[in-house]
């Protein structure tokens, strides 16, 4: 991104990362983020996170 913000990689693996949050709240917000980008840039995602 320009500006010197946060690479869509790095905020894509940190959406993963919560994931595996203990409160439902939290992951349920970040597999619908993850759906989104998924619905955004299909199967391009999968090798942001890396996995």
């Amino acid at each position: 991104m320009a500006g010197g913000g946060v690479s869509s990689g790095a905020a894509l693996k940190e959406l993963a990362r919560h994931i595996g949050d203990r409160d439902n709240a939290v992951r349920s917000a970040a597999l619908n983020c993850l759906a989104s980008a998924y619905f955004l840039d299909g199967e391009k995602i999968y090798r942001s996170i890396g996995q």
